[in-house]
């Protein structure tokens, strides 16, 4: 997503950044000023969805304010997803392997945020500023698939 919503600033506004940073800070600050009554598990799904919501939205984005909205959308989401990943990797994983799967949960987030802007630049470059938001879409409908068949797997959680 960022590197679509790069190319598309390049003929827009560098507010787009402001605005991300923005709802990812609040998002992170709100979620983490309550305890949330549904399972870790739900919520990670809820917020895939809320993040593949933002990222269609992209894919009809025409002018900035648009845009904006989309981008704060996802801005929500993602700091939840990492956060609950976390949660749900310390619930879920033996005490004497916790710090090998966190690691193995950053390395996997590093390998697929690496092979995705891979791919979106790709898809900027052959498409133009919009190409690379399909890219987005379908990398948190993936997202959201995959929270969505791990419900049953984490059950407790």
């Amino acid at each position: 997503m960022l590197i679509s919503v790069t190319a598309f600033i390049s003929a827009h506004s560098t507010a787009l950044f402001l605005i991300s940073s923005s709802a990812s800070l609040l998002s992170g600050w709100l979620y983490g000023l309550r305890r949330w009554r549904p399972a870790h598990r739900v919520q990670l799904v809820l917020a895939a969805v809320v993040l593949a919501l933002g990222c269609l939205l992209s894919l009809v984005a025409g002018s900035a304010l648009v845009l904006g909205f989309a981008v704060a959308v996802t801005g929500l989401a993602v700091p939840l997803i990492i956060v609950l990943c976390s949660v749900l990797a310390e619930a879920t994983v033996h005490r004497a392997v916790l710090t090998q799967a966190f690691v193995w949960l950053s390395s996997a987030s590093a390998a697929g945020s690496a092979a995705a802007s891979a791919l979106t630049g790709w898809a900027v470059d052959t498409s133009g500023p919009h190409g690379g938001f399909p890219v987005a879409a379908l990398s948190a409908f993936a997202l959201a698939a995959l929270a969505l068949a791990g419900l049953r797997m984490l059950q407790g959680n």
